[in-house]
């Protein structure tokens, strides 16, 4: 929703695949970053919102 209104969204993912497959469906227009604690300390401050979504598959939700 937010990539549709034009926001400059960036996906942080430890998923290679699901990254790769993330920028071939938003072409470019999502921006997609490994997670690491440097990523995420760079990335956060410039931040206007932040959205956390884990799923651990079989685990509770953190």
């Amino acid at each position: 929703m937010a990539v549709g209104l034009g926001a400059d969204v960036t996906i942080v993912d430890r998923s290679l695949p699901r990254l790769r497959e993330l920028d071939q469906m938003w072409g470019g227009r999502a921006h997609t970053v490994y997670s690491t604690k440097h990523a995420i300390d760079e990335l956060a401050p410039q931040a206007d919102l932040i959205i956390g979504a884990v799923l651990v598959a079989g685990g509770s939700n953190p």
